[in-house]
């Protein structure tokens, strides 16, 4: 039992040695290779370059969805603008028709009027205005 657990007979001898410390030599060079591989400006810069194309494909794609949403917001605006219009002219309408109505209601063949007395009617644009009662002239044949 006093043999011993590793074999060094193979570890005595020059050529097996040399070979044994060249494939030692190789491992540490390129474990260095690559730490300074790892380490250097062009790898990280890989890895920045691409986390920058994640973030701004992630970025675009927010503005576009952004985009959809103003064009979305933008056609529902001009819908309700549409709406507000047409419903804008039916007001327009009905006020110029009462405000004609009312003012028509003045004119001497409408209405007997008299003389001495002035009268309020609306004009076109809703206010009240004070005008004397026409003086009817009758054409003579």
């Amino acid at each position: 039992m006093t043999d011993p657990i590793l074999n060094t007979h193979a570890l005595r001898q020059p050529q097996t040695r040399r070979l044994l410390l060249i494939i030692g030599a190789a491992l540490v060079a390129l474990i260095l290779i690559i730490a300074i591989w790892q380490t250097t400006g062009t790898h990280g810069a890989k890895r920045s370059l691409a986390a920058a194309n994640d973030k701004v494909a992630a970025k675009q794609a927010e503005v576009d969805d952004a985009k959809r949403t103003l064009d979305q917001k933008v056609a529902e605006l001009r819908a309700l603008q549409a709406d507000a219009d047409a419903e804008a002219t039916k007001l327009g309408n009905a006020v110029d028709a009462k405000v004609a109505g009312e003012v028509g209601d003045a004119q001497p063949a409408a209405v007997a009027l008299d003389p001495t007395q002035d009268y309020y009617v609306r004009d076109r644009r809703g206010r009240f205005v004070r005008v004397a009662a026409p003086v009817t002239v009758q054409r003579v044949p």
